[in-house]
């Protein structure tokens, strides 16, 4: 015959002597009084869980957790449940209910300490207790009952301790009073109630297994009676499970909303070169409407007739009216190689860039060598403009002496020659003068003046003389250089003056008349006029420095 101990399933079975059954009552009736031990172990455990929940340190947190004694009257109170016994549930009652306001009033109190960074991560899991909290807590309830009432497995506590939370709901709920923000507080100390509620019922359940005075009690009181003093048990599981299951629900619900969202704006952004969605969108409610804020990485700012169609898009995946607010980062990825994504406007403006730059190289190498032909003159600046579908260049040129019309021909002709296209040259002379200690570099000869023949000497002479009498009219006025070119049958007399006044066209075609008739008929008279006038205090200086009286 096989020995009973030997059986794998023997440890399982709730097989208590009376001695037993003794010594585990008084274990979780000792566990459950509010002794000095427990106040400080109480203080003790909330401490460290605060500062782990400010430094946001899941050790320093499970660290709490191994201290806490509360998990010992909600045992006490299970076991006073199911055997009746009236000073256990008593004692047990005062230290869990003393035991919660003291975490929640440490918490409170390190909250309001100065250099509090306010909530962290830690905290915040915290106040969003659902189902599965529920469901963890009556499993470890069972495993931390079971643990109790059976030696063999008392090393088990410590990870019963850990799995399911006291400590750190309480210190969190103080925190977040200190910190004022209430709703955040209630969510934790829901989080306690559920663990509450679910460890006490399904210890009840474990310790009416091992028959720790159930036999008892039922058959005093009735199976009726008995299974009534389970009630607000029973009531409070049954209302937090019907709570954490709407908000489980609401969770799931806003997890494949964002899931959703997530799918379409990636595909939707992705469709455009180089565009793609950074991190998860920002959700929130507004006057009935879903409102979707978005961070894009994209090459360029999205319009808003693309963010409409990727609006419509997503009304149609979430089945409901959502207003979409696209955050553009503009963001540009490139390799060893270059830019990697390119659109097709880039592209475009690309290939045309490199084109011209090739263009502009040639037409640079060009004048180059063209300008070689001119002693100090060198290339400043090149630049171009596309004008009727013909190039155009503008050269910047700095030389000693301006370069002119016909250089310029010249040196267009070489252009297109080497571009082997239609161009059109404009050289920006700018003179400038070389110079080291000894002299001036490439400094230009001036060009003699012609020599005058005896006729034009005299020309000269009468038509200055002619003009300088009209000029004697009018106070102040000086004449200038006078220049003739001949032109076919006519003959331009060019001359400067100077006066107080415009010598304006009346007083031109007078003095023209006069050259006419009294010098040549083929004259014609151009008159560059100055307003410019010398003057003593004795009246105007006709272009004479007046010698002192003695």
């Amino acid at each position: 015959m096989i020995d009973a101990e030997s059986r794998p399933w023997y440890d399982l079975r709730p097989r208590l002597t009376r001695e037993q059954r003794k010594a585990v009552f008084k274990e979780i009736e000792s566990s459950s009084s509010p002794s000095w031990r427990f106040w400080v172990l109480t203080f003790l455990s909330t401490a460290i869980a605060a500062y782990g929940l400010l430094a946001n340190s899941t050790a320093v947190v499970v660290g709490a957790m191994l201290v806490a004694p509360l998990m010992g009257p909600i045992f006490g109170l299970a076991l006073a449940t199911v055997t009746g016994h009236a000073v256990l549930m008593k004692r047990s009652l005062i230290a869990e209910v003393f035991g919660v306001a003291l975490a929640i009033g440490v918490g409170w109190l390190i909250g309001s300490m100065p250099l509090n960074m306010g909530a962290t991560p830690e905290m915040q899991a915290r106040i969003a207790p659902t189902l599965y909290d529920l469901l963890i807590a009556i499993f470890s309830g069972m495993a931390g009952a079971y643990a109790s009432a059976n030696s063999r497995v008392n090393a088990a506590l410590p990870g019963v301790a850990i799995s399911v939370a006291l400590v750190p709901p309480l210190a969190s709920c103080g925190l977040y009073l200190a910190l004022g923000e209430y709703s955040a507080s209630l969510g934790a100390f829901l989080l306690f109630t559920a663990n509450f509620f679910a460890i006490q019922l399904a210890s009840c359940g474990v310790y009416l297994l091992f028959n720790l005075g159930a036999e008892r009690e039922v058959r005093r009181l009735g199976v009726g009676k008995f299974i009534v003093r389970f009630t607000p048990s029973l009531l409070g599981v049954a209302l937090m499970a019907w709570f954490l299951t709407g908000t489980l629900t609401r969770i799931i619900e806003d997890r494949r909303l964002q899931t959703q969202l997530v799918r379409v704006l990636s595909e939707q952004f992705a469709k455009r070169t180089g565009g793609r969605l950074q991190g998860a969108p920002e959700i929130r409610e507004e006057n009935g409407a879903l409102v979707v804020t978005a961070v894009a990485l994209t090459p360029r700012p999205f319009e808003p007739t693309h963010i409409e169609e990727i609006e419509d898009r997503l009304c149609q995946a979430c089945d409901r009216d959502v207003r979409l607010i696209v955050r553009s980062i503009q963001s540009r990825d490139a390799d060893r190689d270059g830019i990697v994504f390119h659109t097709a406007g880039e592209r475009l403006a690309s290939e045309i860039a490199e084109e011209g730059r090739a263009v502009l190289g040639s037409a640079r190498d060009s004048l180059v060598d063209s300008l070689s032909k001119f002693e100090g003159a060198s290339l400043t600046d090149l630049y171009r403009t596309q004008s009727n579908a013909s190039l155009e260049f503008t050269a910047v040129v700095a030389t000693p002496v301006p370069i002119g019309p016909e250089s310029v021909a010249a040196m267009e002709e070489g252009l297109n020659r080497r571009l082997d296209a239609k161009s059109r040259l404009i050289v920006r002379s700018v003179l400038t003068r070389d110079a080291n200690s000894e002299r001036f570099i490439y400094d230009p000869v001036p060009e003699k003046a012609p020599r005058l023949t005896e006729s034009e000497i005299a020309l000269q002479k009468r038509v200055t003389e002619v003009i300088g009498r009209r000029m004697a009219e009018i106070p102040g006025a000086v004449v200038g250089e006078v220049q003739f070119e001949e032109r076919a049958s006519v003959v331009w007399v060019r001359v400067r003056i100077e006066a107080p006044e415009v010598v304006g066209p009346e007083a031109v075609r007078r003095i023209e008349q006069d050259l006419r008739q009294y010098v040549d008929p083929r004259l014609r008279l151009q008159a560059r006029s100055v307003v410019s006038a010398t003057a003593t205090a004795s009246g105007w200086n006709l272009g004479e420095i007046p010698t002192p009286e003695p």
